[in-house]
C-alpha cells in the first residue's frame, strides 16, 4: 500500500496549473473558516468532498475517515462543554444539559466544610451547534488539503511556490517537508516487517505491551531518516541547488488556460458571496 497521497490519474484538478491549485486551496480554507453556523459549515464540507471526488482522492478519504470522525467528535465535545461566551452558555443564560455530582461534607472542628454539588458538564443547544460548526470547519479544511495533495505532485507544488515568488530554498524545504511524513511512515513499516521476520511482532499483545515494543523502533527509524537526509542533501547539490536560477530548467512545464481562470473565478465568487453573507449577519451563531 502506498504511503503517498498523490493519485496518478487524469482529472480536471490534475490538469490545473499548480498556482491555481495553491490559490484555490487558500480560498477553500477561507470558505471553510468563514462561518460559525453548522449549515454553511456543512456546505463548505460538501464543497471539499466534491473537490476530493473530482481529484479521485476518495481512496485517501477511506484511509483516513476514522481519524476525521474522531477529530469531529472530540472537537464537538470540547467546544460544547468548555465554551463560555457572553454569559452562561450563550442566549437564555441557563444550561439545559447539566451533569452534577454531590460533594461530601466534612466536619472541621465544629464547622462543616464542603458539601453541595460539583458541576461536571454544562452544555446548551447554542454551544453544541457552535461545536458542530467548529468541527465541520476543521474537517472541511483537512478534506480540502486531501484534495490538493491527491491532485498535486510535490514537484509541482514546489514549482507553484517558485512561480508565486517564493525563494528556491523555501520551496525545496516545503516540498521536502511534504515528503517527510510518508517517507518516515514507509521506513517505520519496513522496520516493523523486519522485526516480524525475526519473530517480534510490535502489534501483538495489550496496549501497554505494544507501546513498549514500539519504543525501540525509534532508533532505526531515526537512523534511516538521518541517512536519507544526508543522501538528499548530496542529491540536491549534484542537481545544482542554489545555482543561477535563470539557467535552471524544469522537468514539467505548465501553462494557465481557461480552466484555471474559471476555477479561480468560481472560488473567488464563493468567497465574495460568503463575505457578503457574513457582513449581513448570516451564518453566525450569536452569544449574549
Amino acid at each position: 500500500m502506498s504511503v503517498f497521497l498523490y493519485v496518478d490519474r487524469e482529472s480536471p484538478l490534475h490538469r490545473l496549473h499548480p498556482v491555481t491549485k495553491i490559490v484555490g486551496l487558500v480560498l477553500g480554507f477561507a470558505i471553510a473558516l468563514m462561518f460559525s453556523h453548522p449549515l454553511p459549515a456543512a456546505g463548505a464540507l460538501l464543497l471539499s468532498l466534491i473537490a476530493l471526488g473530482a481529484a479521485g482522492g476518495l481512496g485517501n478519504l477511506r484511509r483516513s475517515w476514522k481519524f476525521l470522525v474522531v477529530l469531529f467528535v472530540m472537537t464537538t465535545l470540547i467546544w460544547s462543554v468548555f465554551l463560555r461566551l457572553g454569559g452562561p452558555l450563550g442566549k437564555g443564560g441557563a444550561a439545559p444539559w447539566v451533569l452534577k455530582t454531590p460533594l461530601p461534607q466534612v466536619m472541621v472542628g465544629s464547622k462543616p466544610l464542603g458539601g453541595g454539588e460539583l458541576v461536571l458538564i454544562e452544555a446548551s443547544p447554542v454551544t453544541v451547534g457552535y461545536g458542530v460548526a467548529m468541527a465541520l470547519r476543521i474537517v472541511a479544511c483537512l478534506v480540502f488539503g486531501l484534495a490538493f495533495l491527491s491532485s498535486t505532485r510535490t514537484e509541482d507544488f514546489a514549482l507553484g511556490l517558485r512561480t508565486l515568488g517564493a525563494p528556491q530554498g523555501v520551496s525545496v524545504a516545503v516540498s521536502l517537508g511534504f515528503r517527510l511524513v510518508p517517507t518516515l511512515a514507509g521506513t517505520a513499516r519496513n522496520v516493523i516487517e523486519a522485526q516480524r521476520a525475526r519473530g517480534v511482532d510490535p502489534a501483538a499483545g495489550g496496549l501497554f505491551r505494544r507501546i513498549r515494543r514500539h519504543v525501540p523502533l525509534i532508533v532505526p527509524v531515526l537512523a534511516y531518516a538521518l541517512r536519507g537526509a544526508d543522501m538528499t542533501a548530496m542529491a540536491l547539490e549534484s542537481r545544482g541547488l542554489g545555482a543561477d536560477p535563470t539557467r535552471r530548467t524544469q522537468l514539467r512545464e505548465f501553462h494557465a488556460g481557461a480552466a484555471d481562470a474559471l476555477a479561480l473565478a468560481a472560488m473567488a465568487g464563493l468567497v465574495v458571496a460568503g463575505l457578503m453573507a457574513r457582513l449581513a449577519g448570516l451564518g453566525i451563531i450569536g452569544f449574549g
